[in-house]
């Protein structure tokens, strides 16, 4: 497929989903060097860092040293760890961008990379500034879905079209949306497509490398994880949202798939 036709393909999906699921500005000091994963991509703009090298964003093959002014990008799922000292000042914010429900356009971006246009810096400083909260979040999601655009500008062939394997099944992956996750059964996909379980699983598995059960496990993850983020909502809460029918359901599910529970994580992704 010729780079030329990306976009149309994610016009024609008719669904393009930008959330933010969490911005700050200010200092936080991490210690963290154990390379590490988050549902999010994170977008981090540098505003002083008076200690040079010793804040930096280092992954399997990059170390990227924090320069004033210029930002920051992690996809999500990219292990990588953040190194920030108290006096490290910057605008952080975590989104999503989905192009089918589960699907983020930048889950095979593969790197974190630099950006030295100072245009971001301040656009992002203009919508903190903002007195109304609505109008910050406003601005800083427009910011967001152009940077998003930047971003689509550096990915290769191989990343598009793992995004856009699932275009087969985006009635399916849309359907998603009007049911909690945790009670979603590949034989209900199967039935709404309307094949059997046996042909609905291998013409998924086929078309997007991953098998319906696996996709299904995954979703809930990604959004179990996402919810987490939000430190206004309790883990009860969260486990009633996503389907399950008690807190200890949630838990147990949680702790096999992450190696943690619900708790520590939120507490470890607060420290990233």
């Amino acid at each position: 497929m010729p780079v030329k036709n990306k976009s149309n393909t994610l016009l024609n999906s008719n669904r393009m989903n930008l959330e933010l699921l969490h911005f700050a500005r200010g200092t936080y000091p991490v210690a963290n060097h154990i390379l590490s994963a988050l549902p999010v991509n994170r977008f981090f703009i540098v505003l002083k860092n008076p200690n040079g090298c010793k804040c930096r964003m280092e992954d399997e093959k990059d170390s990227l040293v924090f320069k004033e002014g210029c930002t920051y990008f992690a996809p999500l799922h990219r292990k990588c760890r953040m190194l920030l000292d108290d006096e490290l000042e910057f605008i952080s914010i975590h989104f999503t961008l989905e192009l089918y429900e589960g699907v983020d356009i930048f889950s095979e971006f593969g790197r974190i990379c630099e950006f030295q246009d100072p245009q971001w810096l301040r656009r992002a400083q203009k919508a903190f500034d903002e007195e109304s909260e609505f109008s910050s979040a406003l601005q800083l999601k427009g910011i967001v879905a152009d940077f998003a655009g930047c971003l689509g500008e550096l990915m290769s062939q191989e990343s598009w079209e793992s995004v856009t394997r699932f275009a087969p099944f985006k009635k399916e992956l849309d359907y998603l949306q009007s049911r909690p996750p945790a009670q979603v059964t590949v034989d209900e996909l199967a039935e709404f497509h309307g094949v059997s379980r046996e042909c609905f699983s291998r013409n998924f598995t086929r078309s997007t490398g991953i098998t319906p059960k696996k996709f299904l496990t995954r979703l809930l993850v990604s959004r179990a994880c996402c919810e987490l983020l939000r430190e206004n909502i309790l883990i009860r809460d969260i486990a009633c949202k996503l389907g399950f029918s008690n807190e200890f359901y949630f838990s147990r599910f949680f702790s096999k798939q992450m190696g943690i529970s619900p708790r520590e994580y939120r507490i470890r992704a607060a420290l990233r």
